[in-house]
């Protein structure tokens, strides 16, 4: 069984919406979000200001019985929020940056294959950091993506 067989059946809609998108007018899209999710330009934090993050990070603290004067735990709420923003950070990026060009015209219809991509993101539920690696296959229909 190959990758692109074992996938779920939400890759493929998610594949032929991204297609549909490409065939349109030849461009990737702004940003890489989901049909049905609001695209997002520039800041996604600009909202909520680096103060107010930062005090949610303390009152968090705080609420877990820990003592913020403490010397371990002085800078901790600020380097959360940086952290947490640079998790997140790829919301931000363009598609056509992330791919810099790399999208061919292809005459064949073989299986493309990429292994050990290495990925990091946020479990929604928990908010904690998670990192592994992603094997993509996919059968190209008029284009292909260099990985």
């Amino acid at each position: 069984m190959t990758i692109a067989q074992s996938g779920s059946n939400s890759s493929q809609s998610e594949q032929q919406s991204l297609g549909n998108r490409l065939e349109r007018n030849g461009k990737l899209p702004l940003h890489s979000v989901r049909e049905g999710q609001a695209q997002k330009h520039g800041d996604r934090h600009s909202d909520i200001s680096q103060a107010e993050m930062v005090a949610a990070v303390e009152t968090l603290i705080k609420g877990l019985g820990e003592d913020l004067s403490r010397e371990g735990l002085v800078k901790t709420p600020q380097r959360v929020v940086e952290a947490m923003r640079f998790l997140t950070s790829g919301y931000d990026q363009s598609l056509e940056e992330l791919v810099n060009g790399a999208i061919f015209d292809v005459g064949h219809d073989e299986m493309v294959l990429i292994r050990d991509i290495s990925l990091f993101s946020l479990c929604e539920h928990h908010m904690l950091p998670f990192i592994g690696r992603a094997h993509v296959g996919y059968i190209p229909t008029q284009k292909v993506v260099g990985l």
